[in-house]
């Protein structure tokens, strides 16, 4: 890149980019959760920024920049033994390059979103499986009992089991979202309506829920 226009945008295109970097990494990091969580057909509990969100986004920014950056890096040394190799054409110019890295970082990060998705549906098996479901960048689920305080209490979705425990992931908005392993449905109720009591597993006897 050696006395180019883009050697000389370098030193302050760099340093630009860092800030703009950095409100972009937990946006990817929620989108690798939802994915994630859309085979349970729940969405990430709000507030719930943290080191996990943080990890996926990090993941996703590297692997776009690392896989954008290949075409460009061939370039330069092909640029670079261009006159000794005595090789001539349009595909030595950047924008080419450039368009390629691009897309290659985007076909990467949503293999990304793919693979998320991928171990969401793997991760529902085990629970209906009756097995414990590991954690996925920060999202961590747990088996809990749901008691409905009231018979006319809304439900979204299916009513939750009386008997057997379900899987929960955190409140999203303002009700609380849950999956049942048993009739592999989602089920919603307003927290206020509801006394939850977390289990360690998913074949635990589910009793009166504790107030």
């Amino acid at each position: 890149m050696r006395r180019t226009p883009t050697h000389r945008a370098l030193p302050w295109l760099v340093p630009l980019a860092v800030p703009l970097a950095v409100p972009l990494v937990p946006w990817l990091g929620a989108l690798v959760q939802r994915a994630y969580l859309s085979p349970f057909g729940v969405r990430p509990a709000l507030g719930g920024d943290g080191p996990g969100d943080i990890q996926a986004g990090l993941w996703v920014l590297c692997v776009f920049v690392a896989s954008a950056l290949l075409p460009v890096a061939y370039l330069g040394w092909m640029r670079f033994l261009a006159p000794s190799l005595r090789v001539r054409g349009p595909w030595l110019s950047w924008a080419p390059a450039v368009t390629l890295g691009i897309g290659t970082g985007m076909v990467f990060s949503l293999l990304i979103l793919h693979t998320a998705v991928s171990t969401g549906a793997e991760n529902r098996a085990l629970a209906a499986s009756g097995r414990d479901i590991p954690e996925y960048f920060g999202v961590s689920a747990e088996y809990a009992c749901v008691e409905p305080t009231s018979r006319e209490a809304p439900y979204y979705g299916t009513p939750p089991p009386p008997g057997s425990p379900v899987v929960i992931f955190g409140q999203s908005g303002d009700r609380g979202e849950f999956w049942d392993p048993a009739t592999k449905q989602k089920t919603g109720i307003r927290p206020e309506d509801a006394r939850i009591r977390v289990v360690p597993h998913s074949d635990s006897a589910c009793g009166e829920a504790d107030r």
